[in-house]
């Protein structure tokens, strides 16, 4: 169901502050600034989540007290979460809204999707509004797109590796990674699933990403780069083998003459043993 939030015009914003209760602008100047919000970062273990400082100061608080849009996006969100916020909620608002410029609808949708999964937690907020940011982001239609597109991507990587089910969270991670932080297109990473449910026949993440580590390592990213690698693999293993083949039969050659210098010498003494003997008569 789509569960984007309605594009409001400014005489809708107006009347809807209007209509509800505005934020007190007390309750926005009691916060101990700056706070720290958690959030996840990507770039660190994957058991481990970052804290990321989001600094919100008096004069933005002071500031968006009286924005009328911002105090409507408040009211809207304490009913998303039903609960009034609490200042780490309110500062991560703030954040969103002040520093990355997120669009109040933008806002909503990002509280309805996060929502819609059954997280509520700040840390998972922010860390879905940090990638969005990442993205360039800006409206809830671009974000259903992002997520649309994600959505395609864990359930690709499933079908190859003969799940029959969603991937895990660990195993999102691991996807994660591949696309944003490694930046391999998604054919590239389909066919190192191929190569290890042909090698191992079941799936195997640690063994896909040391696959995607090595063509990262080669600056391989596409199909096309794939196959320029297993060329210069099979030209390199090609060379190995006639190298190797024309050391055997060196050898082998090597080994014959010398049978044959022996050969020889012992005929030479016979001959040499059969003339003694017959002088001898």
């Amino acid at each position: 169901a789509d569960i984007s939030p309605a594009v409001l015009s400014e005489e809708d914003l107006t009347s809807k502050a209007a209509s509800k209760a505005a934020l007190p602008s007390q309750a926005l100047q009691k916060q101990d600034l700056p706070v720290q919000v958690e959030a996840k970062n990507a770039s660190k273990s994957d058991s481990k989540a970052a804290v990321q400082s989001i600094h919100v100061t008096m004069d933005q608080t002071k500031r968006l007290s009286k924005n009328e849009e911002f105090c409507w996006t408040i009211n809207v969100v304490e009913s998303y979460l039903e609960h009034p916020l609490s200042p780490t909620e309110r500062n991560l608002v703030i954040y969103l809204y002040d520093n990355l410029h997120f669009s109040s609808e933008l806002i909503l949708y990002l509280y309805e999707y996060c929502i819609s999964l059954g997280k509520t937690r700040s840390s998972y907020i922010q860390s879905v509004a940090l990638a969005w940011d990442e993205r360039n982001v800006r409206t809830p239609e671009e974000a259903q797109l992002e997520q649309a597109n994600y959505s395609a991507t864990y359930t690709a990587v499933s079908k190859a590796m003969a799940l029959g089910r969603g991937l895990a969270a660990i195993e999102k991670k691991y996807v994660d990674r591949w696309q944003k932080e490694w930046n391999m297109e998604l054919s590239v990473i389909l066919e190192a699933c191929n190569r290890t449910m042909l090698k191992l026949q079941h799936a195997d993440f640690k063994y896909i990403e040391g696959i995607l580590d090595r063509w990262r390592k080669a600056d391989v990213h596409t199909l096309a780069d794939i196959e320029r690698l297993d060329q210069d693999f099979a030209k390199s293993k090609e060379q190995k083998n006639y190298n190797s083949n024309r050391s055997n039969a060196q050898k082998s050659t090597n080994s014959a003459a010398s049978r044959g210098m022996v050969q020889h010498q012992l005929s030479t003494d016979d001959m040499d043993a059969l003339e003694k003997k017959l002088l001898s008569r």
